[in-house]
């Protein structure tokens, strides 16, 4: 009897991540459509003092979840190395969709 009740136990584990999953997923493609219109202008943002000398302010940017857009605040950052540069975020459209390429340092 308590080897049954293992099976079964374990078959349990199993199944129901998979089916958590594929819930899941089906749900983040249905409230999180692609964008088909452009974000709104930048906000305005008043930058506070620099922490440091060698800090770089990275502008704030439109970000999209949920169906609409987010404003993702402006901060102070530390570049990686010495001459990186900043490449700031873009919205590029594909196909009727528009997607957010991430901003980086080069």
């Amino acid at each position: 009897m308590h080897e049954v009740f293992l099976a079964a136990a374990s078959a349990r584990r199993r199944v129901f991540p998979a089916v958590g999953l594929s819930v899941g997923m089906s749900l983040a493609s249905t409230f999180n459509p692609k964008p088909s219109q452009a974000p709104p202008p930048p906000k305005v943002e008043l930058m506070a003092d620099a922490p440091g000398p060698q800090y770089v302010w990275i502008d704030g940017y439109w970000h999209w979840g949920w169906g609409q857009y987010a404003w993702v605040a402006g901060r102070w950052e530390l570049p990686p190395r010495e001459n990186a540069i900043w490449m700031p975020p873009r919205w590029e459209t594909q196909g009727e969709s528009l997607v957010l390429i991430h901003g980086y340092w080069s």
